[in-house]
């Protein structure tokens, strides 16, 4: 695929990364779609300012966490330095996910606002952010995915591809993930019309995220991210069962939930 933007055109001068300029473009475009819902409900603009904030530094330093401590310790152990080359990959969403709602959590309790409420605003945003964001990934070839024969199979070629399986057609995995978190992004835009309790939209975008993780993980070729049962599952499908067993119980806690008409 295409690790630079213009590569062609501007050469070695002013490389752009495409995987910055998208993941740069996925927190825009979810920033904007998060304002533009908190200003219909007449929310105060400077909350969901102040949030994204937040959730910008909290998701980048968990998700570079999750990847250097849980994916390749071994590697940073003897090279400490690279841990700053963030401008060569290396994040891991749910090491991204998983920090910054607890962060959200800290600051809700903190301000005093719903914390199941800001994080239904956020939802919809936080998959379309993914959406666009695995199409970096696309580009770069970090996530690659096992060898295939199907003929929509993309082949990595470029000599600073991300990728570690070069000129044999794998599967487009990231594009699976991004196509799947557009259709949740979708999914989830009639739920703020619909009466529901607060933490439901929340609820739903995590137990299909999760499911759709579970599965495409199966067609994932990058084996260094770690196994567990014997190889069986990765550690992000072991995460996923996990969402999917605390999304069941808080499904079945729900009625307890307060009211969507409960202010934020």
């Amino acid at each position: 695929m295409y690790p630079y933007v213009l590569e062609s055109w501007v050469g070695d001068f002013a490389l752009i990364p495409t995987y910055g300029l998208l993941l740069a473009m996925a927190y825009t475009v979810a920033y904007i779609e998060t304002l533009r819902r908190a200003i219909s409900m007449k929310m105060d603009p400077k909350i969901v300012e102040r949030l994204f904030l937040i959730v910008v530094i909290s998701s980048l330093a968990g998700a570079r966490l999750f990847h250097v401590v849980i994916e390749e310790l071994s590697y940073y152990r003897h090279n400490p330095a690279d841990v700053l080359a963030v401008w060569e990959g290396g994040f891991t969403f749910y090491g991204g996910l998983l920090f910054s709602i607890g962060c959200i959590y800290a600051y809700t309790r903190y301000k005093k606002y719903s914390f199941a409420g800001l994080l239904d605003l956020m939802a919809p945003s936080a998959m379309l952010g993914l959406a666009i964001g695995r199409l970096g990934c696309l580009a770069a070839g970090c996530c690659w995915g096992h060898s295939t024969k199907m003929p929509w199979g993309i082949t990595y070629t470029h000599l600073q591809t991300m990728s570690g399986m070069r000129y044999v057609p794998v599967h487009p995995v990231q594009l699976y993930e991004s196509v799947g978190a557009f259709a949740i992004y979708w999914s989830l835009r009639p739920l703020f019309h619909k009466s529901s309790p607060l933490g439901s939209i929340a609820l739903h975008a995590l137990t299909y995220y999760a499911t759709l993780r579970f599965f495409v993980e199966f067609f994932r070729g990058d084996e260094y991210r770690g196994f567990v049962l014997g190889g069986y599952l990765s550690v992000s499908q072991l995460i996923s069962l996990g969402i999917l067993v605390f999304c069941t119980v808080l499904h079945n806690r729900r009625p307890k939930l307060e009211p969507r008409s409960a202010p934020l």
